[in-house]
């Protein structure tokens, strides 16, 4: 992104719970993983209400959000959980002009609409990556924080997947801003005023506990939206605990004439790596499958 990496040691981060409640002792030991990491986590009163099954209702939600998109020295906002609730918030964001510098939005899963909102009205860079609460469990993957760190610290490192990818697209090579996230959500934007924009980018896709006709509809919804029209290629991550979801892929995208990857380790899998969302990427279908961020 920059010379000087996304973040450096001191910056401040601010975190923020766009969506559901979350669990206060994994709260507290990833805001300690982070401040190892020399930063210095912000976070407003806000953060700790609760509205029926949510952090708080959507105006505080909302609130947070806003105060530090305007704060100068907030350089990042990392939230603390997805979890249903972020789209009522992406709406009201949508219609928000942002006063301050570009900041770095971090999170997953319901995070999907606040990334399409970042990407899309703000046009600010984004990563699809662990949360505050998966910072905070005992068993994260050293592979994954190690490829959180790099990404938010070394300007020189490049996220490039090539293990254990196939395609069953289109046999090309391209490069294109990649957008996208959780499908349940990408398809919940369809209609809303940050309605995921697709053509000539590179459409990233996972899921989690949803049965298999629910994600073909879900994918054929995508499909009479006009979603695939345009598009460059189609990048899945895990799709965890989904019965026969490759077998859905392969019905509704073999001989495709993008290319479509399978095999990304990004999403509610065990394995979470960080993806740089409204970013170029290369998408190599030609031979051996490789996704690498420019």
């Amino acid at each position: 992104m920059s010379k000087r990496g996304v973040l450096v040691r001191g910056d401040k981060i601010g975190i923020v719970a766009p969506g559901a409640q979350f669990n206060l002792k994994k709260f507290k030991t990833g805001i300690a993983i982070l401040k190892s990491w020399g930063l210095v986590p912000v976070f407003d009163k806000n953060l700790f209400k609760k509205d029926f099954i949510y952090a708080g209702t959507v105006e505080q939600r909302v609130a947070d959000i806003k105060k530090f998109m305007n704060q100068k020295d907030i350089k990042a906002l990392w939230c603390v959980r997805g979890g249903y609730g972020t789209s009522a918030v992406a709406q009201e964001l949508s219609k928000f002009k942002a006063k301050g510098r570009p900041k770095i939005l971090i999170g997953l899963s319901d995070i999907t609409a606040l990334h399409l909102v970042f990407n899309q009205k703000y046009k600010w860079a984004t990563i699809h990556g662990p949360t505050v609460d998966r910072m905070g469990i005992e068993l994260q993957p050293q592979r994954e924080s190690f490829a959180v760190y790099q990404t938010l610290f070394d300007p020189e490192f490049k996220l490039d997947l090539k293990t254990g990818l196939q395609n069953m697209g289109a046999k090309k090579n391209i490069k294109a801003p990649l957008i996208g996230g959780n499908l349940s959500l990408v398809c919940a934007s369809l209609g809303s005023s940050y309605e995921i924009v697709t053509k000539g980018k590179v459409l990233f896709l996972e899921e989690i506990a949803e049965p298999t006709y629910r994600v073909d509809r879900m994918l054929t919804q995508l499909r009479n939206a006009g979603k695939f029209e345009g598009l460059k290629a189609l990048v899945f991550g895990d799709f965890t605990n989904c019965e026969r979801w490759k077998e859905v892929l392969l019905r509704n995208f073999k001989n495709s004439p993008f290319p479509v990857i399978t095999g990304v380790k990004s999403g509610h899998g065990p394995l979470r790596l960080p993806l740089p969302l409204g970013s170029m990427i290369s998408v190599q279908g030609k031979k051996t499958p490789r996704v690498t961020a420019l």
